[in-house]
């Protein structure tokens, strides 16, 4: 079963039970769960719009909404395991994962063509994030230390990856201007740039079994860094890391929900509806079992939301002025909070 979960948010933050203070837009009166059927083990999403939609996930599997509720099979021409994507509108998008896969289309996916890379960018790259600041400025990640940087919507991307170690891999990627921002890496990497991107320097911040797999910021100075463990084993803790000085220094978060070792929640994405308010994905390996936690304070305090039973969840998307989100995971697993 595909879970489509609909939340009705209220503005609290309780034991097991975490909401969305509602914008003009949003509904408030609690919990309303719905479900729908498809299958895949979802990585990534993005909504650019109440009623589109899109979810890649591995083997190449890729749905979409056009209505904002029922969802269809995208065909994407590959059988490889997809870990980004994103779109501007309902059209206009991209996808981008392992052995090199990184595609664009103009008609919401009926069809696909490669995107073109720079001179430099190795042909087998495994793709991790795909990240716009703006509806010009994008970013792309993904391993052999590979940051592509386009400043035309995507028509043309460059390889910015000064400073950033040779033959590791980058995830995360946030920018508070055009000029400043940070990336997560594996090795317990944070890298940051004050000059869009041309040059990276980096610190160890956690564990070098560790990989910073998304970054954000509430302001300039107070950022947040979800840390996971590619294949924990017995001591392994993951966290949330936390800056309140633009990323000078990072320390783990007191305030963070799931820093138990052994079996520790495998920490995915995070994102913040304003600087108050805040949603974050993960959950357990190998058991497989999904986990979404909030803030309501600008993460002084995290609580764990209370969902039916699904798989680990992965990918995050807001609508800030919807007051709507979209956690999508594996085992069939798509949650949508209105």
């Amino acid at each position: 079963m595909f879970c489509l979960f609909a939340l009705f948010f209220v503005s609290s933050c309780k034991k097991q039970k975490c909401y969305v203070p509602p914008s003009p837009e949003a509904k408030s009166t609690g919990f309303t769960w719905t479900n729908q059927t498809t299958t895949g083990n979802w990585m990534a999403s993005s909504y650019p719009d109440v009623n589109h939609g899109f979810v890649v996930g591995m083997g190449g599997s890729m749905v979409k909404t056009s209505n904002g509720s029922t969802y269809s099979v995208v065909a994407t021409g590959t059988t490889e395991d997809l870990y980004a994507t994103y779109f501007f509108n309902g059209t206009d998008g991209f996808i981008a994962g392992n052995n090199g896969v990184f595609k664009q289309t103009n008609n919401g996916g009926a069809s696909w063509t490669n995107v073109t890379l720079p001179s430099g960018v190795a042909s087998s790259v495994s793709y991790r994030n795909i990240y716009f600041y703006n509806s010009t400025l994008g970013f792309v990640t993904g391993g052999n230390n590979t940051i592509l940087k386009t400043t035309n919507g995507g028509g043309t991307w460059s390889l910015i990856n000064n400073g950033i170690i040779g033959g590791s891999s980058v995830y995360g990627i946030y920018f508070t201007d055009e000029n400043i921002g940070y990336a997560g890496g594996d090795y317990g990497y944070i890298y940051n740039t004050i000059d869009g991107g041309a040059n990276w320097s980096g610190q160890i911040v956690f564990s070098s079994r560790a990989v910073a797999n998304d970054i954000t910021f509430i302001d300039n100075n107070t950022g947040y860094a979800s840390i996971a463990v590619g294949f924990p084993v017995a001591g392994d803790t993951t966290t949330l890391m936390k800056t309140t000085d633009g990323g000078q220094t990072w320390q783990v978060d007191p305030h963070s929900p799931h820093s138990t070792s052994g079996n520790p929640s495998q920490l995915s994405h995070i994102k913040f509806f304003n600087n108050q308010v805040g949603y974050m994905t993960g959950g357990y390996t190998p058991a497989n079992t999904g986990e979404l936690y909030c803030t309501t304070n600008g993460g002084q305090s995290w609580s764990t939301v209370s969902i039916p039973s699904c798989g680990r969840l992965r990918g995050l998307s807001l609508l800030p002025s919807e007051g709507k989100l979209y956690a999508v995971g594996l085992t069939n697993t798509i949650l949508q909070g209105n």
